[in-house]
């Protein structure tokens, strides 16, 4: 599916917005999914120790 998509780009037949997802409105608020400073601040310094393994 991703050469023909790639193929449809090259070829400009296919541009952003043409193809819709069934179900993506679950993932249209990318704000609402966002944690919030006091959630991630425990988490920070284990992510930091992983990031730099």
């Amino acid at each position: 599916m991703k050469m023909l998509a790639d193929h449809l780009i090259d070829k400009r037949l296919l541009r952003s917005g043409d193809i819709a997802v069934a179900g993506s409105g679950s993932y249209a608020n990318l704000r609402a999914q966002l944690m919030t400073w006091a959630e991630c601040q425990p988490l920070a310094a284990d992510f930091c120790a992983q990031a730099m393994e």
